[in-house]
């Protein structure tokens, strides 16, 4: 586990039951406008079988620093018996804004309303990039890695700078690269077998690709990498 960030910033760490939240400090890791969120499994004893069952620990991190938010950053982790979307649905039941994380399906309810905007998981889908180049080579892989690091190193200059300053340069910068981008993919995929591993990869991002780009037309703020979850104990996002 990536446990770095709790050894860097001042925190309080409490695992959060089904039964009794602290609701409290739930309110105020979501009061921001913004929400890192990944779940990850964990071992859990089951009493009789010697045994253990497969439980999920999910993580909301808030974490302002990027753009010069005022608030300190926090995570707040619950446990579930299981990964069901009734979950981060519970959790979320009062959140407005914008979550950042991966595709799993059980998040999708709460895109529905509107009420939550998705923000596509950067680093899930470079990751599947760098995993097809490591084994195979590909100039593919290798190009979509390279027009991902475009994107980084906007955000590399950016970060910290206050939200309009950042939407700015993401206009100017960021969107015709994510365009691009989602452009390329389209026409790539068209040229690959669909049975080939990069192919699967391609039409399996196509809409986190589709999301980045609407994201950067519509959201001043927020982090650039959903990165940040994972230094709090668990797994990189757009705005």
């Amino acid at each position: 586990m990536h446990l770095q960030w709790l050894q860097d910033e001042r925190c309080e760490f409490r695992i959060l039951g089904e039964i009794q939240p602290d609701l409290l400090l739930a309110s105020e890791v979501l009061a921001s406008d913004a929400s890192h969120v990944d779940d990850t499994p964990v071992p859990v004893l089951a009493p009789g079988t010697g045994k253990t069952k497969t439980g999920r620990l999910w993580t909301y991190v808030r974490d302002e620093r990027p753009f010069a938010g005022a608030r300190p950053p926090a995570a707040l982790f619950f446990y579930s018996p299981d990964r069901k979307g009734e979950h981060p649905q519970a959790h979320l039941k009062e959140f407005r804004g914008v979550i950042h994380a991966d595709s799993y399906a059980g998040f999708n309810e709460l895109f529905a309303s509107g009420r939550i905007v998705e923000a596509g998981c950067w680093a899930h889908v470079r990751r599947k990039f760098f995993d097809v180049h490591a084994a195979t080579g590909s100039p593919i892989a290798k190009e979509a890695l390279d027009r991902i690091a475009q994107l980084y190193a906007v955000e590399k200059i950016i970060n910290g700078l206050p939200p309009e300053r950042r939407r700015q340069r993401r206009q100017l910068q960021s969107k015709p690269i994510a365009e691009a981008l989602a452009t390329w993919a389209d026409s790539t995929v068209r040229q690959l077998s669909r049975k080939s591993e990069l192919a699967q990869v391609l039409s399996l991002h196509a809409g986190t690709l589709d999301r980045a780009g609407a994201l950067l037309r519509r959201r001043p703020a927020g982090a650039r990498q959903q990165s940040r979850r994972a230094r709090a104990a668990l797994c990189c996002h757009w705005p």
